[in-house]
């Protein structure tokens, strides 16, 4: 939820939305996302500090949620913004790519917000590049436009 508020803020999504995020709601909408199963080549990966006596971070990666065989997809990546810039979400990215060759996919998609600067930038600087396609989502009932980016694995 802390994430959310943080990487959203400043117009992304709406304020009133970003404020009546409950945490409640948060682990309502991810454990159905983390339950959801495309077979058994989904990761989800947390990561914790040493320091924290709770997940910082997490990614899930799989198929591709649109069908589209043989394309793997980063389908969340968090962390904590107490924990930005200290490695964690770089680490879990890593793991989620390296998990996606490991089951044979020859891509990675991903989807981020378009004006979402931070985002774009931690995602570049991996390798990733914007391939053209957009789209909008539903989010918690606030629609959220979305840029794809893909990696060659």
């Amino acid at each position: 939820m802390r994430a959310w508020r943080q990487a959203y803020r400043g117009g992304l999504m709406p304020q009133a939305f970003l404020d009546r995020l409950s945490i409640d709601d948060r682990e309502a909408m991810w454990r159905a996302a983390l339950s959801e199963t495309t077979g058994d080549r989904v990761a989800r990966l947390v990561a914790v500090s040493p320091t924290v006596t709770e997940p910082i971070g997490f990614v899930v990666a799989g198929p591709d949620r649109g069908g589209c065989e043989g394309l793997g997809e980063v389908a969340a990546l968090n962390v904590d913004p107490t924990h930005w810039g200290r490695g964690a979400g770089r680490a879990l990215l890593y793991a989620g790519i390296e998990h996606l060759r490991a089951e044979g996919f020859g891509d990675a998609v991903l989807w981020v917000h378009p004006d979402n600067q931070r985002a774009r930038r931690f995602y570049e600087r991996a390798g990733w590049c914007p391939d053209g396609a957009e789209r909008r989502d539903e989010i918690m009932g606030v629609e959220v436009p979305g840029i794809r980016y893909r990696l060659g694995l």
